[in-house]
């Protein structure tokens, strides 16, 4: 069994503001394993994560440039029954970076736009020596999957499987779509 997860985190954002612009409510259940299929997590640094613990594309389809306008933004996907991962990076309305691997395209394969982090150099080199060692492209192990993880990773101080997040107080709140407004409703709401 793998994971199939996907992440945003937004540095410095207000949970309830964000929330509403994902039509996202809070529960009152916490935990400090992420079993729910929604979750949220304030982390070390400023970060607020919502997570999606069974989607590796939750994060794809959110509106990232609008809010990056708000705070800036790192997304990760992981879906390690293909061996795909994914990391980004927003700020200004605008994708600074993205890095995705995709091992259906070769054990090495690393898709590289915009300018990463420095850091992306050593993971890719650590993680190509790795997989030479263990036979290159004939290896039971995809060394190169985990460098657009470790890159989220180094940004937000997070780890899918990770937890609890050490620096959460309220660990995992489990999150729940928001109730949708009838039309009707919109139009007798007080003003």
């Amino acid at each position: 069994m793998g994971f199939a997860i996907s992440w945003i985190a937004l540095k410095g954002a207000n949970r309830k503001s964000v929330l509403d612009r994902l039509a996202l409510n809070e529960t009152a259940e916490r935990s400090d394993e992420p079993e729910a299929d929604i979750l949220a997590a304030e982390l070390r640094g400023g970060w607020l994560l919502i997570l999606h613990n069974r989607r590796c594309d939750f994060a794809d389809g959110l509106p990232l440039r609008e809010l990056s306008r708000l705070a800036p933004v790192v997304t990760c996907a992981v879906e390690e029954h293909v061996m795909y991962s994914a990391a980004s990076q927003w700020s200004g309305g605008e994708r600074r970076w993205q890095v995705i691997h995709d091992s259906e395209q070769g054990l090495t394969h690393l898709a590289v736009d915009g300018t990463p982090p420095d850091s992306l150099k050593a993971f890719q080199s650590d993680a190509l020596a790795q997989l030479q060692a263990e036979g290159g492209e004939e290896s039971r192990v995809d060394f190169v999957f985990d460098v657009p993880v470790k890159l989220a990773e180094e940004l937000v101080e997070f780890k899918h499987d990770r937890y609890p997040p050490a620096d959460a107080p309220d660990g995992y709140i489990t999150l729940i779509a928001a109730p949708r407004r009838s039309f009707l409703f919109s139009l007798f709401r007080k003003r």
